[in-house]
């Protein structure tokens, strides 16, 4: 084991069923921490005076926006991380170097390009991401400031994600930890001490962010204890490296880009149903509750995203060493413990729907509303932790291209058909089983696809990283 750190060490030799336990729990608790500010944005914004469902729904109308943001940044933070993890495994410290200072340059120019082009048309893609007039002077607001600031997000993701690629995940949930718990001291302040609305949830979040990144940055530049030094002799674009990283990085960056056009679609098909239901007013409730649930519901996906970001280093190191042996032990340890998670947070939602939509609406309707909707769309939760796995599991391997056809298969294929057709029989009914439906189908592909690569008798494995 000459020349590894001691984490990598026992991504090569401790027993799986602990080490991917004990290495997600520090990703599960920081994810989670991190997306509870998400939530709790939602609380405070549900409690701005004059605001109510108008200000979660201009939030929920800034969603897609941000899915698209975070798309780039998984581009290049997650791409990066399962490279640098398969080099790491063939012992090319040098390459895993160079890995982190190209692409941590090539983040910022494509954050940069990209924030200024949204903010040039902010007017335009709010309206066609369903802004009604009322709704439009709140998610310009917040839409700004999110977008203007959204460099430092990148940067602290970027560089978080590649230490986590080491195996130092304790270390990731910590810059995790720093970001959230100062986003959730600083909501309050903003609104009631300096007085500003939705502007103040937003300047929260980016100067949170900010703190996370310096203290990452530090990390990496001062620290003592990291494995990889960010250079400014790797500061260069190398269209090499680009084409390797975009190729690991793109699934996550496919699953965020068709997030977006899937909450675009999903807020104007409730805009629509919701008013025709509810009459006038109800479609911006209907988005508000909509808004509401995708974060909620985010909070219990981020132990899902954290068992399978604890465990990717893992699956990447030993591909990349070629112990097939612990690659697939380690696919089915990650499947146990997410059909667990999955099934226990099913339970809860069936129990509290109702308690907890109460948190962020006062509205009888909405409370009624947002409890069948959560209750509809957890219903096949354990389907979709089952897809996330085997999804995650092809991109740890370095085989992108099946895990981007999996999320086009689940986003375009099937859940933007869905969202658009089943209201047309079902109504408004019809939008909250469009996701179940899709649970459905795409766990049984996902299935048959996994049995195929296991259990064939030629069964093969892309080494992506290994030029």
């Amino acid at each position: 084991m000459e020349n590894l750190s001691p984490h990598q060490v026992k991504m090569a030799t401790a027993p799986l069923g602990k080490l991917i336990l004990f290495s997600s729990l520090p990703t599960m608790f920081g994810m989670l921490i991190n997306s509870l500010y998400s939530v709790i944005d939602r609380f405070w914004v549900a409690r701005i005076p004059g605001l109510g469902d108008l200000g979660n729904a201009s939030v929920g109308i800034c969603l897609p926006v941000m899915n698209i943001i975070n798309a780039f940044d998984m581009l290049f933070a997650i791409g990066g991380a399962v490279c640098i993890s398969i080099s790491l495994g063939q012992k090319d410290f040098k390459r895993a170097e160079k890995i982190l200072g190209s692409g941590f340059l090539m983040a910022i120019i494509a954050n940069i390009l990209f924030s200024v082009v949204a903010l040039i048309f902010s007017r335009q893609i709010l309206h066609a991401f369903g802004a009604s007039n009322e709704v439009m002077p709140y998610a310009t607001q917040f839409f700004d400031i999110i977008v203007g600031g959204s460099v430092f997000l990148m940067v602290y993701l970027y560089l978080s994600h590649i230490i986590r690629s080491t195996g130092n995940t304790l270390q990731f949930a910590k810059y995790q930890l720093i970001g959230a718990v100062i986003n959730i001291l600083l909501d309050p302040v903003f609104i009631y001490v300096f007085h500003l609305k939705i502007e103040g949830i937003a300047i929260a979040t980016i100067l949170s962010q900010t703190i996370a990144m310096l203290a990452v940055l530090y990390y990496y530049l001062l620290g003592k204890k990291n494995q990889l030094k960010l250079r400014l002799t790797h500061f260069r674009i190398d269209f090499g490296i680009f084409k390797i990283i975009s190729s690991l990085g793109f699934a996550p960056f496919i699953s965020n880009a068709l997030s977006s056009i899937v909450v675009i679609v999903l807020n104007n098909s409730l805009e629509h149903y919701g008013n025709l239901q509810f009459g006038s007013g109800g479609g911006d409730m209907a988005v508000a509750i909509g808004s509401v649930c995708i974060s909620v519901m985010g909070i219990f996906q981020m132990p899902m995203w954290g068992i399978n970001q604890g465990s990717q280093p893992i699956i990447g190191f030993n591909h990349g060493a070629r112990n097939e042996q612990r690659v697939r032990s380690s696919f089915f340890w990650v499947l146990l413990y997410m059909v667990i998670l999955c099934a226990m947070a099913t339970v809860f939602f069936e129990v509290f729907a109702g308690a907890v939509v109460s948190l962020f609406s006062n509205d009888p309707k909405s409370i009624l509303f947002g409890a069948s909707y959560f209750r509809i769309i957890m219903s096949t939760f354990v389907l979709q932790g089952v897809f996330i796995a085997i999804a995650n599991f092809y991109q740890a391997i370095g085989s992108g291209r099946v895990t981007s056809v999996l999320w086009l298969l689940r986003q375009v294929v099937l859940l933007i058909p869905l969202y658009l057709t089943l209201p047309l029989v079902f109504h408004l009914n019809g939008i909250l089983f469009a996701q179940p439906v899709s649970d459905i189908i795409c766990s049984m592909l996902g299935a048959a696809l996994i049995y195929i690569t296991f259990f064939s008798k030629n069964p093969s494995f892309r080494y992506s990283c290994s030029n």
